[in-house]
Protein backbone atom coordinates (compact mmCIF):
# COMPACT_ATOMS: atom_id res chain seq x y z
CA UNK A 1 0.00 0.00 0.00
CA UNK A 2 1.55 3.62 -1.03
CA UNK A 3 0.34 6.98 0.06
CA UNK A 4 -0.68 9.74 -2.36
CA UNK A 5 -1.42 12.25 -0.76
CA UNK A 6 -4.82 11.48 1.14
CA UNK A 7 -5.22 8.30 -1.01
CA UNK A 8 -4.10 4.98 -0.50
CA UNK A 9 -2.85 3.17 -3.46
CA UNK A 10 -2.53 -0.64 -3.68
CA UNK A 11 0.91 -1.18 -5.29
CA UNK A 12 3.17 -4.17 -5.79
CA UNK A 13 6.36 -5.36 -3.79
CA UNK A 14 9.16 -3.74 -5.15
CA UNK A 15 10.48 -7.41 -6.07
CA UNK A 16 7.89 -8.02 -7.49
CA UNK A 17 7.07 -4.40 -9.74
CA UNK A 18 10.73 -4.82 -10.52
CA UNK A 19 10.29 -8.65 -12.01
CA UNK A 20 7.29 -7.53 -13.75
CA UNK A 21 8.89 -4.00 -15.26
CA UNK A 22 11.96 -6.06 -16.21
CA UNK A 23 9.68 -9.06 -18.02
CA UNK A 24 7.21 -6.76 -19.61
CA UNK A 25 9.77 -3.73 -20.73
CA UNK A 26 11.95 -6.10 -22.26
CA UNK A 27 9.34 -7.17 -24.55
CA UNK A 28 9.03 -3.46 -26.38
CA UNK A 29 12.09 -2.24 -27.90
CA UNK A 30 10.87 1.26 -29.09
CA UNK A 31 10.04 1.63 -25.13
CA UNK A 32 13.32 1.06 -23.36
CA UNK A 33 13.58 5.16 -22.87
CA UNK A 34 11.12 5.43 -20.32
CA UNK A 35 11.89 2.19 -18.62
CA UNK A 36 15.57 3.32 -17.73
CA UNK A 37 14.01 6.05 -15.77
CA UNK A 38 11.31 3.58 -13.82
CA UNK A 39 14.55 1.18 -13.20
CA UNK A 40 16.59 4.06 -11.69
CA UNK A 41 13.67 4.64 -9.65
CA UNK A 42 13.15 1.42 -8.20
CA UNK A 43 16.19 0.40 -7.95
CA UNK A 44 17.54 3.91 -5.74
CA UNK A 45 14.12 3.36 -3.47
CA UNK A 46 14.81 2.84 -0.03
CA UNK A 47 12.99 -0.67 -0.09
CA UNK A 48 14.82 -2.21 -3.24
CA UNK A 49 16.41 -5.76 -2.20
CA UNK A 50 18.61 -6.83 -5.00
CA UNK A 51 19.12 -10.41 -3.45
CA UNK A 52 15.26 -10.73 -2.81
CA UNK A 53 14.48 -9.24 -6.17
CA UNK A 54 16.66 -12.05 -7.32
CA UNK A 55 15.47 -14.38 -5.98
CA UNK A 56 12.08 -13.90 -6.78
CA UNK A 57 13.17 -13.52 -10.77
CA UNK A 58 15.06 -17.52 -10.12
CA UNK A 59 11.47 -18.43 -8.64
CA UNK A 60 9.64 -17.22 -11.21
CA UNK A 61 12.42 -18.26 -14.18
CA UNK A 62 13.31 -15.09 -15.35
CA UNK A 63 16.69 -14.63 -13.32
CA UNK A 64 18.56 -14.03 -16.82
CA UNK A 65 16.20 -11.29 -17.99
CA UNK A 66 15.92 -9.33 -14.34
CA UNK A 67 20.14 -9.37 -14.00
CA UNK A 68 20.32 -8.17 -18.20
CA UNK A 69 17.44 -5.53 -16.60
CA UNK A 70 19.95 -4.51 -13.78
CA UNK A 71 22.91 -4.57 -15.65
CA UNK A 72 21.09 -2.35 -18.48
CA UNK A 73 20.09 0.72 -16.21
CA UNK A 74 23.98 -0.05 -14.54
CA UNK A 75 25.38 0.22 -18.39
CA UNK A 76 22.89 4.02 -18.83
CA UNK A 77 24.94 5.64 -16.37
CA UNK A 78 28.38 4.64 -18.06
CA UNK A 79 27.95 5.78 -21.31
CA UNK A 80 32.10 5.82 -21.53
CA UNK A 81 31.12 1.83 -21.11
CA UNK A 82 29.16 1.04 -23.77
CA UNK A 83 31.66 0.36 -26.51
CA UNK A 84 33.33 -2.40 -24.12
CA UNK A 85 29.98 -3.68 -23.25
CA UNK A 86 28.75 -4.27 -27.13
CA UNK A 87 32.05 -5.68 -28.11
CA UNK A 88 31.47 -8.12 -25.14
CA UNK A 89 27.56 -8.76 -26.22
CA UNK A 90 26.33 -9.03 -22.44
CA UNK A 91 22.85 -9.24 -22.30
CA UNK A 92 22.72 -6.01 -20.68
CA UNK A 93 24.12 -4.34 -23.96
CA UNK A 94 21.73 -6.54 -25.73
CA UNK A 95 18.84 -4.17 -23.70
CA UNK A 96 20.81 -0.95 -24.45
CA UNK A 97 21.39 -1.67 -28.05
CA UNK A 98 17.78 -2.21 -28.71
CA UNK A 99 16.92 0.86 -26.60
CA UNK A 100 19.48 3.06 -28.58
CA UNK A 101 17.76 1.66 -31.88
CA UNK A 102 14.71 2.00 -30.61
CA UNK A 103 14.99 5.65 -29.14
CA UNK A 104 13.33 7.28 -32.46
CA UNK A 105 9.85 5.80 -31.27
CA UNK A 106 9.56 4.28 -34.82
CA UNK A 107 7.01 1.19 -34.37
CA UNK A 108 8.14 -0.56 -37.47
CA UNK A 109 11.11 -1.21 -35.50
CA UNK A 110 9.37 -2.83 -32.44
CA UNK A 111 7.05 -4.99 -35.30
CA UNK A 112 9.94 -6.03 -37.03
CA UNK A 113 12.09 -7.35 -34.00
CA UNK A 114 8.89 -9.18 -32.73
CA UNK A 115 8.82 -11.71 -35.41
CA UNK A 116 12.28 -12.70 -34.28
CA UNK A 117 10.87 -12.84 -30.76
CA UNK A 118 11.26 -16.32 -28.56
CA UNK A 119 7.73 -17.15 -26.99
CA UNK A 120 6.43 -14.07 -28.13
CA UNK A 121 7.41 -12.73 -24.97
CA UNK A 122 11.15 -12.55 -24.79
CA UNK A 123 13.72 -11.08 -27.20
CA UNK A 124 16.03 -14.54 -26.76
CA UNK A 125 16.13 -17.43 -25.61
CA UNK A 126 18.63 -16.30 -22.55
CA UNK A 127 16.09 -14.73 -21.15
CA UNK A 128 13.93 -17.79 -19.75
CA UNK A 129 14.84 -20.97 -17.96
CA UNK A 130 15.07 -23.70 -20.36
CA UNK A 131 12.43 -26.10 -17.69
CA UNK A 132 9.86 -23.53 -18.31
CA UNK A 133 10.16 -22.35 -21.56
CA UNK A 134 6.78 -24.52 -22.49
CA UNK A 135 4.61 -23.14 -19.39
CA UNK A 136 5.31 -19.69 -20.81
CA UNK A 137 4.57 -20.30 -24.16
CA UNK A 138 1.46 -22.27 -23.55
CA UNK A 139 0.31 -18.89 -21.31
CA UNK A 140 0.97 -17.05 -24.38
CA UNK A 141 -0.01 -18.27 -26.72
CA UNK A 142 -3.69 -18.67 -24.91
CA UNK A 143 -3.44 -14.96 -23.90
CA UNK A 144 -3.15 -14.43 -27.92
CA UNK A 145 -6.46 -16.83 -28.40
CA UNK A 146 -8.08 -13.88 -26.77
CA UNK A 147 -10.04 -11.11 -28.84
CA UNK A 148 -8.69 -7.77 -28.19
CA UNK A 149 -9.84 -4.44 -28.64
CA UNK A 150 -9.08 -3.45 -31.75
CA UNK A 151 -10.87 -6.59 -33.38
CA UNK A 152 -13.92 -5.36 -31.58
CA UNK A 153 -13.27 -1.75 -33.09
CA UNK A 154 -11.98 -2.66 -36.38
CA UNK A 155 -14.44 -5.50 -37.26
CA UNK A 156 -17.55 -5.51 -35.17
CA UNK A 157 -19.75 -8.63 -34.53
CA UNK A 158 -22.43 -9.39 -32.88
CA UNK A 159 -22.45 -11.78 -29.49
CA UNK A 160 -23.57 -14.70 -31.12
CA UNK A 161 -20.30 -14.33 -33.37
CA UNK A 162 -17.83 -13.30 -31.18
CA UNK A 163 -16.57 -16.54 -31.11
CA UNK A 164 -15.24 -16.11 -34.13
CA UNK A 165 -12.08 -13.67 -33.10
CA UNK A 166 -10.84 -16.82 -31.29
CA UNK A 167 -10.77 -18.49 -34.46
CA UNK A 168 -8.99 -15.61 -36.21
CA UNK A 169 -6.81 -15.54 -33.21
CA UNK A 170 -6.22 -19.23 -33.66
CA UNK A 171 -5.14 -18.99 -36.92
CA UNK A 172 -2.69 -15.75 -36.64
CA UNK A 173 -0.92 -17.50 -33.97
CA UNK A 174 -0.58 -20.76 -35.81
CA UNK A 175 0.52 -18.75 -38.78
CA UNK A 176 3.45 -17.01 -36.90
CA UNK A 177 4.11 -20.41 -35.18
CA UNK A 178 4.57 -21.72 -38.85
CA UNK A 179 6.72 -19.05 -40.00
CA UNK A 180 8.81 -18.69 -37.19
CA UNK A 181 9.16 -22.52 -37.26
CA UNK A 182 10.49 -22.51 -40.83
CA UNK A 183 13.04 -19.57 -40.29
CA UNK A 184 14.65 -21.51 -38.00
Amino acid sequence: LAKLGPCDISTMSTEWLFNYTAYHHSRHFWSKLHWVADLHAMMSHPSFDQARVLQLASEIGIAATVEATMAFANLTNKPESWEAAFQSKSHGAVFLDACLRGLPGDSAYEFGKWKDMFLFDFEDTWQIDAGRKHRFWAGSALRRLEPHPTQYFENRRSRPFEFLYVIENAMALSQNLLKRMSGR
